[in-house]
């Protein structure tokens, strides 16, 4: 009613959100404001609202409804294949990071990485903790581990010239295997946020260590079976409140399948990322590769063997491997000799390295 931006002394508004745990707006009689909208899937009546609000100097944020859009579209479509459960969203230019419903508060990042990293991982908040209502201050790996791994995908897409998956292995590692390295399911609530300290306890356990362990878990069973168990955890849970059991046994129940030996040391147990190569001989011949893991932790294996003639080939195993036991057996084809044995990639992480190569 022509009512928004009149001059008088006082004007009222007044706001209606449903389905909202928490609630955030904002005033300004100096910033710019950009406007798109979506359907997620064309045969949908109705549009999201997407804008960003922000300062005329800016360097970035004229780029950020744009990446809104396509970052709503992959959460709804892809990952977790929900459709956005708001009617609108806003990035709006302030300071630090943090999500509320249908609204994104950030400060103006140049680097192009760091932007879509951050935008993407607070619009994932709809659905943890907002969709699904997590307790984030007892058990914040609940809602941030999510944020973390789930745009991981989408990452690659807009920066493919940065690995997002190496990248949260060497933040792992910043405090993997280390007295500081507990498990996830100790209450952050009795931990500091944002320690200045080397180790960072709050943000080890409440992003990087459950983030790799979802990596690892969705590698293991596949994409398809890995959104089915989604979906279906944050659809049961929707306006819940969750604890990590109903985490665990729902993904057990939907995949058909105990996966204790899985969260057990990821999650409950002082366990970290360590596994080591020796090579069994056989009468002078390198006949098999003895892998064992030292740290605990269920880790894919990649074993890379280099041979003589200058072929190489490389063995994956996923992280079931260590299912039922601890030590797992390769064997090596011996028709070319081998000069060297690697165990491991960027993309898993491991404490030591040095017994991570065997040279012949």
């Amino acid at each position: 009613n022509a009512q928004i931006t009149v001059k008088k002394e006082k004007i009222t508004y007044r706001y209606r959100a449903e389905n909202v745990p928490d609630f955030a707006f904002s005033v300004s009689n100096h910033y710019l404001w950009d406007l798109t909208s979506m359907r997620t899937y064309p045969q949908d009546s109705a549009r999201i609202l997407i804008g960003a609000v922000y300062l005329k100097n800016s360097k970035s944020f004229v780029k950020y409804t744009k990446l809104a859009k396509k970052a709503l579209q992959y959460f709804s479509r892809n990952k977790p294949a929900i459709v956005y459960p708001y009617p609108s969203l806003t990035i709006f230019n302030g300071g630090g990071s943090m999500e509320f419903p249908m609204m994104v508060n950030e400060a103006d990042m140049e680097n192009n990485s760091v932007a879509v990293f951050v935008t993407s991982h607070e619009i994932s908040h709809s659905y943890f903790p907002f969709l699904t209502g997590i307790n984030e201050q007892k058990y914040a790996w609940m809602d941030e581990a999510w944020a973390t791994m789930l745009n991981i995908d989408f990452r690659k897409e807009e920066v493919p010239e940065i690995d997002p998956v190496e990248g949260i292995m060497q933040e792992y590692l910043k405090t993997a295997g280390t007295e500081f390295d507990i498990p996830p399911m100790i209450p952050t609530i009795v931990l500091g946020a944002g320690s200045q300290h080397k180790y960072d306890v709050y943000t080890h356990i409440s992003y990087h260590r459950p983030a790799v362990a979802l990596y690892f878990l969705e590698n293991m069973i596949g994409d398809t079976l890995f959104v089915k168990a989604l979906k279906y955890y944050i659809t049961q849970w929707r306006g819940k409140h969750p604890l990590p059991y109903d985490f665990f046994f729902t993904f057990n129940k939907i995949l058909e399948r105990d996966l204790s030996w899985f969260w057990t040391p990821w999650f409950f147990d002082f366990a970290y990322p360590d596994l080591s190569l020796k090579i069994k001989m056989n009468n002078g011949r390198k006949t098999a590769a003895l892998v064992e893991n030292k740290g605990g932790l269920p880790l894919p294996v990649i074993l890379t063997v280099y041979y003589e003639n200058g072929s190489v080939k490389e063995i994956k195993k996923d992280a079931d491997i260590w299912e039922n036991c601890h030590r797992a057996v390769f064997k090596l084809e011996s028709g070319q000799r081998i000069v060297k044995v690697m165990l491991g990639s960027k993309q898993i992480p491991d404490i030591d390295l040095s017994d991570n190569i065997c040279l012949f």
